[in-house]
């Protein structure tokens, strides 16, 4: 082989193998496993701001609390994110509400995403067969409540630092400039 060729060749395979190890390094991590839904004391909605725990093996892996919606329900959504090291996946999850154990647990799946809704004690009848009362008048609507915080920041997309969009251009440059040295040496043969 030439030199030229063993130089071209060298160049290719280096270009070729960039993004490979572009892509290696900046792998992002493991996607969470998310649970949300209603939250309930004795069949009653419970307050906003009410503390809602995540346990896996009796350790508090993520923490939230609860927010009220225009119809007056409670909810919770909570991201559990599996450590370094850790195999969450198939483990059962419990749940605190303000501290006492929710009846309800859930299964960690990476990436997936569980209306799993969260009571303590004794709910009223649920199944539509209580006698019904009368509705009465609507009343005048109250106040608007507080401004809610801020939720976590989502995952970076495709084209964020770190994303594919690096490796994949890349990729494009690489076989682009195979493509050229293969035809720069076909002319010259």
């Amino acid at each position: 082989m030439t030199k030229l060729k063993v130089v071209v060749l060298l160049a290719v395979v280096a270009l070729l193998l960039f993004p490979a190890m572009a892509f290696a390094q900046d792998m992002p991590p493991d996607r969470p496993c998310r649970f949300y839904g209603t939250v309930q004391v004795d069949g009653v909605d419970v307050p906003a701001g009410t503390p809602i725990q995540a346990i896996i093996g009796g350790e508090i892996v993520a923490e939230t609390t609860t927010w009220i919606t225009s119809e007056g329900r409670s909810y919770y959504g909570v991201r559990i994110t599996e450590p370094e090291g850790a195999q969450y996946d198939g483990v059962t999850v419990s749940f605190n509400i303000d501290g006492d154990a929710a009846e309800q647990t859930g299964i960690w799946e990476l990436g997936e995403n569980f209306a799993t809704n969260l009571s303590i004690g004794e709910a009223g009848p649920s199944d539509g067969q209580g006698p019904k009362g009368d509705k009465g008048d609507k009343g005048d609507p109250g106040p608007q409540g507080p401004k809610g915080d801020k939720g976590d920041p989502g995952e970076p997309g495709e084209d964020a630092p770190g994303g594919i969009a690096l490796p994949v251009v890349a990729l494009v440059i690489a076989i682009i400039a195979a493509i050229m040295a293969a035809m720069s040496l076909r002319r010259r043969v």
